[in-house]
């Protein structure tokens, strides 16, 4: 009888230590500028956008990195292999998608797992003059970072199509999931 309740008890454990694990997803990820944008700027204004795939191990670092640092062209944190950069016209305002079958999804879910997915950060080059004292913050509360998870948790496929899209809109200040 102590076997049966021990292997209960065991059995339970390991399907508890099992719950709360999503599986991984790779994302659509349509970003457009806005119209707004265009009115501010002109026609002809080009804007970049980066495209990162995060490991666990580097999320704080890339979490609270100065995105104002990030756009300076010096900047050694943009030479990421991990990176996709998509460059936008504001005469054009078709979005342009990373499509879940983008080889960059490759490398930023190798050696990744449903328990240490890797991020996604979106950057955008907003064209304006930022100060690293007043205007840098941490995470998404940026304006010009957006952070997406890769776990089906957050972004479920059946709601959101599969595989879900997400999709960002680039306002005249800043990121915006949409």
């Amino acid at each position: 009888m102590t076997q049966k309740i021990f292997s209960l008890l065991a059995l339970a454990l390991f399907l508890f230590m099992g719950v709360g694990c999503c599986p991984l997803t790779k994302l659509n990820i349509s970003i457009a500028l806005d119209k707004s944008f265009q009115d501010k700027y002109g026609m002809n204004r080009e804007v970049t956008v980066d495209v990162v795939g995060v490991k666990e191990a580097d999320n704080d670092r890339w979490k609270t990195y100065s995105m104002t640092n990030y756009w300076e062209a010096a900047d050694t944190m943009r030479n990421t292999p991990l990176r996709k950069t998509l460059t936008f016209n504001s005469s054009k305002l078709d979005p342009q998608v990373v499509a879940s079958d983008d080889p960059m999804w490759s490398q930023w879910m190798a050696g990744t797992s449903d328990k240490h997915p890797p991020q996604i950060y979106v950057l955008v080059q907003i064209p304006k003059t930022f100060d690293r004292a007043k205007d840098d913050r941490s995470g998404s509360e940026d304006p010009r970072r957006q952070i997406l998870s890769t776990s089906s948790c957050i972004f479920k496929p059946g709601a959101m199509g599969a595989p879900p899209t997400v999709h960002l809109v680039v306002d005249t200040d800043r990121l915006n999931l949409r």
